[in-house]
């Protein structure tokens, strides 16, 4: 698998030219210096975290593992294990040429070496804007941190400060950050004195953030603006242009519940509720997606749907090979649904529905080990928010 990444990796950035049927040709510049981090919680924190939920393919979220200030003498201890045997440079490359393979043949990246960056910015100077007209800087901060509620364990996590500059104008249009989370945690001391678990675990947690990486630059509108101009620009509409489009033609009906408050998204498709005694470990997390081919998901039905999101959870860290044994919950049966563990710790229960082009997915997040009470105790809710929200069309 390694040898074929590395084949994919040398073909998309070593394609020279430009022509009619060529792709455009993105620079990328890593930046991986930072040496290893880690934050660590230990089992005696007691403080919740507030849950922070997942959205469909319009919310575009991934979230990250870190809730604690870093700690330099696990560092220390980290750094030593792994030395100089983690190839960061390789694994973010690998990652996200793969993603941007497999979401467009319209475009491939170009990775430069650290020296086209001059004090941090890129040295425009050195750039053929006919080639790149636009270069990513992509700063990588990586290491291990705690999960939400598993304290005293640790996960790999890779965190990408990304900022986009038009190489013409030399104005930075986009700036950004994503968070991804490897698969699996383990105990502190095996985390940290096992070299093994971080180079194993490190590389997913890169590939989680390719999708994510592409996915935020689509929204808010970075491939739109680099395929301007090109032969290419018809493949990379305006995003924000056409959610606001899509939005004036439904609206999302949803009650009040007692004892919840609604945290504002700033964004039609998505909405979050959470009880206000245990708002830090459970939430209804709301999204409306769209099948339509500008996203790559114009589907007949609801089943292939349902197979690429879980698909992309699997790139986010998620392990979709477990069910989760959740209530079963009195709903319509209309509702197609299922229960994963969430990598974060505890349990989210997704929820699906389709009205025409439109997809509504609720997901359930439980931050607990045990879940159950807390599903028990506000099963009455959340069956009525379910029971009583729904896409209308206007």
């Amino acid at each position: 698998m390694r040898k074929m990444l590395l084949v994919l990796l040398f073909v998309l950035t070593n394609t020279s030219g430009f022509a009619q049927d060529e792709p455009i040709r993105l620079a990328v510049i890593l930046d991986t210096s930072e040496p290893l981090q880690v934050r660590y919680v230990s089992p005696k924190f007691k403080k919740n975290v507030q849950v922070s939920a997942l959205g469909g393919l319009v919310g575009g979220l991934i979230h990250g593992a870190s809730i604690a200030s870093k700690d330099k003498s696990l560092e220390e201890r980290l750094r030593a294990s792994v030395g100089s045997r983690a190839s960061r440079d390789l694994e973010l490359q690998l990652g996200l040429a793969e993603a941007f393979a497999r979401e467009t043949p319209h475009l491939v990246l170009d990775f430069l070496p650290n020296d086209y960056l001059r004090k941090g910015k890129p040295n425009f100077a050195r750039f053929d804007a006919k080639r790149n007209s636009h270069v990513l800087v992509v700063e990588e901060y990586a290491g291990l941190s705690t999960p939400n509620i598993r304290w005293g364990s640790l996960v790999a996590q890779s965190t990408l400060k990304l900022r986009l500059y038009d190489t013409k104008t030399k104005k930075r249009i986009i700036k950004e950050k994503i968070q991804g989370i490897g698969p699996h945690t383990d105990d502190i001391d095996t985390a940290l004195d096992s070299p093994e678990f971080f180079l194993k675990t490190y590389p997913s947690a890169v590939r989680a953030l390719g999708f994510g990486l592409y996915w935020r630059l689509n929204g808010r509108n970075g491939l739109h603006s680099i395929a301007k101009n090109t032969p290419h620009a018809q493949a990379f509409p305006s995003i924000e242009a056409l959610l606001k489009r899509q939005s004036a033609l439904f609206d999302f009906d949803r009650p009040k519940l007692k004892g919840w408050r609604t945290p504002r998204t700033g964004t039609p498709y998505l909405f979050s509720n959470e009880p206000k005694k245990d708002k830090k470990q459970v939430a209804i997390v709301t999204d409306i997606d769209l099948l339509i081919k500008e996203f790559g998901q114009d589907f007949e039905s609801l089943d292939p749907y349902i197979e690429l999101r879980i698909d992309r959870l699997v790139e986010m860290g998620w392990d979709t090979s477990v069910v989760s044994e959740v209530p079963i919950l009195n709903v319509d049966p209309e509702w197609i649904s299922y229960g994963l563990p969430d990598p974060r710790g505890g349990t989210a229960i997704f929820l699906h529905r389709r009205n025409n082009q439109y997809v509504t997915t609720h997901q359930i997040v439980v931050l607990d080990e045990d879940p159950v009470p807390l599903l028990t105790k506000y099963q009455q809710d959340i069956e009525g928010y379910i029971n009583q929200s729904a896409l209308r069309m206007k």
